[in-house]
């Protein structure tokens, strides 16, 4: 069995999705499998679901079957409920049997406590659109019947009284709320983390769990070196980061990081490749992970990398490089970044991460007289305003102005900011392109 065991490891299902959720059949595998490794733990998670929810005959039967072995107070693992199933004569309903059990466990053994919930609700609002559908069909006949109104209308009633009332992810009393909060402060914890930049942390207060930065910035002007900067220094910090990169390939996004770590130019590292492997592998040494995710193309699959990184790496910090890159919901592309921009919110929120979405700004700032960017710049959808927290605009005036007399200089403008105010409007930074960093005015001295 170990053998086969060991076959079925290695070809991991693909698990598919619809709409950001894991389809619902899958869900019914992943409960299944989840209550199979830690059954006693979650048992009061299932206390009000409804068997018949499930479409799977394999699945109810094996649910059936581990609750029975609680309430008579037996172990509940694959062997017992195995046993269970063989001796009710419902073991044929499982596609390969015991092996089917372990398939189930094997592939929901990464999966918490906390992903219970979550594969309910897929379920029970599939179930509920089933019963929307058996109920249409049926109101579908009755107006052919030439009912009255009146019946159609009961029945209609009836149809939306069965539908799942949506609620909060989380409801609680404001009091306690209010004690959770200052208990704490009393224990020290600080409501923002400076983790990032830190001439840019200072200006913005920090940043806090469930925020959305928008960095948005013209093409060249140094978005995608100040997102890599930041959740650089995250790690450095010990919090977990991750890349989403639509623009450069994690190769590029390297050669960027080599450039930060090596203090000889890009010319020479060939010539110096055990300095490099030495200063690459002291670079790393006590820092968090750092994740980088290529090439995602749609939110979708974005959406779903970002939530396995915070899921097995612990991520608290996310760059996605760069929103308009993104395919979102929509067949405009104002429909479509805007989709892009309440989705990231949505992560952010929902994970209880920082995510720092960057965002072109459209051409019209370089027809201005003032080229100091606007809210109204950001491109292609107003809902990337609507939706961040924070919003810094980036400049780097040479690149504007190739006459400009300092072509180190760096502007970063503090638009928006909804819990903590805008107290410095611009952060006045120094670029260094060839080592891929910003400097404050405090580091310029500073010999890295």
């Amino acid at each position: 069995m170990s053998e086969a065991r060991t076959r079925r490891g290695a070809q991991k299902w693909q698990i598919p999705f619809e709409g950001g959720l894991i389809r619902a059949d899958y869900a019914e595998k992943l409960l299944v499998g989840t209550l199979l490794v830690r059954f006693d733990e979650l048992r009061d998670t299932i206390t009000e679901f409804d068997l018949s929810a499930l479409v799977g005959d394999a699945h109810r039967a094996t649910l059936a079957a581990m609750i029975e072995l609680a309430d008579e107070q037996r172990p509940v693992d694959v062997l017992t409920v195995g046993d269970r199933l063989s001796e009710t004569g419902k073991l044929g309903e499982l596609p390969d049997g015991v092996n089917y059990l372990l398939e189930l466990l094997d592939q929901a053994e990464s999966f918490g406590a906390e992903h219970v919930a979550e594969w309910i609700s897929i379920i029970n609002s599939k179930a509920s659109l089933r019963r929307l559908q058996r109920g249409l069909e049926d109101l579908l006949k009755l107006t052919e019947s030439h009912a009255s109104i009146e019946g159609v209308r009961s029945s209609l009633l009836r149809l939306a009284e069965d539908l799942p009332q949506v609620g909060c992810r989380r409801e609680k009393l404001m009091s306690d709320v209010v004690h959770e909060y200052v208990d704490g402060l009393a224990r020290g914890e600080a409501e923002t983390m400076r983790v990032g930049i830190p001439a840019i942390d200072r200006a913005i207060g920090g940043v806090a769990p469930g925020e959305l930065i928008i960095i948005g910035g013209r093409p060249g002007q140094g978005k995608s070196l100040s997102a890599l900067q930041w959740v650089e220094q995250a790690t450095m910090h010990g919090v977990p980061a991750m890349i989403v990169s639509e623009e450069m390939s994690a190769i590029s996004l390297a050669k960027r990081t080599v450039q930060r770590i090596m203090p000889t130019d890009v010319n020479g590292w060939s010539a110096d490749l055990e300095r490099l492997k030495y200063e690459a592998q002291q670079h790393f040494a006590g820092r968090a992970p750092l994740l980088v995710a290529e090439s995602c193309g749609s939110v979708d699959v974005a959406e779903r990398a970002i939530a396995s990184a915070v899921r097995r790496h612990g991520v608290k910090i996310v760059a996605v490089d760069y929103a308009q890159l993104l395919k979102g919901a929509g067949s405009s592309k104002y429909e479509q970044v805007s989709d892009v921009s309440t989705r990231m919110k949505r992560v952010a929120t929902k994970h209880e991460i920082v995510v720092l979405l960057l965002a072109q700004l459209s051409r019209s700032i370089e027809s201005r007289q003032s080229a100091v960017p606007q809210l109204s710049d950001l491109r292609d959808s107003g809902q990337l305003e609507q939706d961040a927290d924070v919003i810094l605009f980036i400049q780097w005036p040479a690149k504007v102005d190739p006459n400009y007399a300092d072509p180190t200089e760096y502007r970063i403008y503090h638009a928006k900011n909804r819990s903590r105010g805008i107290s410095q409007a611009v952060i006045q930074m120094t670029i260094d392109p060839v080592r891929q960093r910003l400097l404050g005015p405090e580091e310029q001295e500073v010999v890295w």
